[in-house]
């Protein structure tokens, strides 16, 4: 059985924004105290809304005897 939480998206993409940070300014040519708490800001407002999803996927097999069960 597998399962995924989407609750880790948020972490994941908060973490992966840390690192990419210095990467991404470099390229727009931005610095500054400013640049960089608007950065995190917007970081934060990003990944808030996937912390916060509770959803799970699972993938599971069936074999004939659990898919004929009445519930």
């Amino acid at each position: 059985m597998f399962e995924f939480d989407l609750g880790f998206l948020g972490p994941l993409i908060v973490i992966l924004a840390v690192f990419a940070r210095p990467y991404i300014l470099k390229k727009m040519m931005r610095e500054g105290t400013l640049i960089n708490i608007s950065y995190f800001l917007v970081v934060i407002l990003i990944g808030t809304p996937f912390y916060m999803l509770q959803g799970k996927y699972t993938l599971t097999s069936m074999n004939d005897t659990i898919a004929n069960e009445p519930k």
